[in-house]
């Protein structure tokens, strides 16, 4: 039986084997919201950046620039990095380039001779039949807040090893320790409340985007699953093939 791992921070990546595993990266709040949801609105593509400095496009036709510097939008950018922006047909058939303070930072950690993919509650169940479709042992990456421990990560990751430890995965005590904390807070109220007391969440709340916390608290709301190239972020279906 294949086995689960978290990393909590970008440091802890380098435990991540060169290929031949899966790999979910997790930043919920906000950029794996921010991009299942901007795909599932029929976004083509989303290419990871590192703030304005990385913009050297002539045609915008048909390009958004979107993100965030400590959660503010980049002044710059056609939109910030709220999921709430993107939950509508404004962004269809749309190029985004997306630089965000961790979420997006953190894939250039990996190798992208692995399978990489983009993970969130709101498509949890997808990452789930992927990983059972596949499986390869499973690295859980937390992106963290500037390269520290996230709870709403580590929660997430542990949404995802639930199931996949009571259908027979092995998984350490870190690993047991994250899906308990998601079925003691399984209650989307309890959840939210739990999500407003992390760091992240009192950013967000200060920040006036406390929908941003309301929205990605649900479960299952896209059934996509991003994946990530090693240049770019489409929905692209991945059969089981290395």
């Amino acid at each position: 039986m294949s086995s689960l791992y978290i990393t909590l921070t970008p440091s802890e990546t380098k435990i991540i084997p060169y290929s031949r595993v899966m790999v979910v990266v997790v930043d919920l709040l906000r950029a794996s919201t921010t991009i299942i949801t901007a795909l599932a609105h029929g976004v083509k593509a989303i290419y990871p950046i590192n703030g304005e400095k990385e913009i050297n496009i002539s045609n915008r036709d048909d390009i958004l620039f979107c993100g965030e510097e400590n959660g503010v939008k980049i002044p710059s950018f056609d939109l910030g990095n709220s999921p709430c922006d993107f939950n509508n047909d404004n962004v269809s058939e749309k190029t985004i380039y997306l630089s965000t303070s961790n979420g997006t930072k953190i894939l250039s950690y990996i190798s992208s001779a692995n399978k990489i993919y983009i993970g969130g509650l709101i498509n949890k169940t997808k990452v789930i039949n992927r990983a059972a479709k596949l499986g390869k042992d499973l690295y859980l990456v937390c992106a963290g807040t500037k390269g520290e421990f996230s709870l709403e990560d580590f929660y997430t990751a542990g949404a995802i090893a639930s199931p996949l430890l009571s259908s027979g995965w092995k998984g350490d005590d870190l690993v047991l320790a994250a899906a308990r904390i998601f079925e003691k807070y399984y209650d989307y109220q309890e959840r939210v409340k739990l999500f407003f007391h992390t760091r992240s969440g009192q950013n967000l709340i200060k920040l006036g985007l406390i929908e941003d916390i309301y929205y990605s608290s649900k479960l299952d709301l896209h059934n996509i699953l991003p994946i990530f190239d090693g240049e770019k972020i489409l929905i692209k279906e991945d059969p089981n093939t290395y």
